[in-house]
């Protein structure tokens, strides 16, 4: 497994959509601190550094239309480039294409995650002016704030890769995915708001990848009853959510695999 997870990660060194998106990314966060370098006789602290956290936290939240991308990356459009097979012939078991190919599209990610976050504290450090937020605060608001939105990414990066290996079309796979990213929120509130919904579909709801970003959005509004048995803590109802996702990516992701005629 090991090699060929580092196989995988191997070949994405190569593939130039992951520096430019990069690229594109850390390009996006300098332009936030545009003004102030600029405008040098405004001073250092023209933005406090808790408006800048806050907004890095917030914007984190697209990070979510991303996963897709990873995943198709690394899944590279196996069934229309007939790939999968040539590993299959060479005595590959599926299990470690499906595993493999995952963790390395989620290591990528959580790489590029590292450096952009990286870079957005750096620039936050270097033109944000003296310090303003305490260090508690920092790390119990903050800190919890960013490992919470990776979870969230993970999540929706299981379930982008499990649509993927789920349907022949990669152009169609990537429709769902974001078409159930951008719509699936509102249901998953509705389900986990109302009052008189039956128990099944509110846990329903609170247990869907969506969940904790809708939690996120939504608050104390939700009586959330997952998070509730849970201790109220986010980040664990965000990490509970993320590891149930994964594990039902994994395995009905192998079981489909091993079903299906790969031509």
């Amino acid at each position: 497994m090991l090699n060929y997870l580092s196989a995988e990660l191997y070949k994405l060194r190569f593939h130039a959509g992951l520096y430019l998106g990069t690229a594109l990314l850390l390009l996006l966060e300098l332009l936030v601190f545009l003004p102030g370098i600029m405008i040098r006789e405004v001073g250092r602290d023209y933005i406090p550094w808790d408006v800048l956290l806050g907004f890095m936290v917030s914007a984190m939240m697209v990070g979510i239309f991303i996963a897709p991308i990873f995943a198709a990356m690394v899944f590279d459009n196996q069934y229309g480039n007939g790939t999968m097979k040539n590993e299959i012939v060479f005595g590959m078991p599926r299990s470690r294409i499906y595993l493999g190919k995952m963790l390395a599209g989620a290591i990528a990610g959580t790489l590029v995650a590292l450096l952009s976050v990286g870079f957005f504290l750096g620039l936050t450090f270097l033109l944000g002016g003296p310090p303003t937020v305490a260090g508690e605060y920092l790390v119990e608001f903050y800190l919890e704030g960013i490992l919470t939105q990776w979870l969230i990414w993970l999540g929706v990066y299981a379930f982008s890769f499990w649509v993927l290996y789920l349907l022949h079309s990669s152009i169609g796979a990537i429709l769902v995915t974001y078409m159930t990213i951008l719509f699936s929120p509102m249901f998953v509130a509705i389900l986990m708001e109302g009052n008189n919904i039956a128990l099944p579909w509110k846990l329903a709801g609170e247990l869907s990848f969506m969940a904790p970003l809708v939690q996120m959005w939504l608050g104390g509004n939700i009586h959330n009853l997952v998070l509730e048995f849970l201790g109220g803590n986010s980040l664990v109802y965000a990490g509970v959510i993320c590891l149930l996702w994964w594990l039902l990516s994994i395995g009905t992701g192998w079981l489909i695999l091993s079903r299906r005629e790969i031509k």
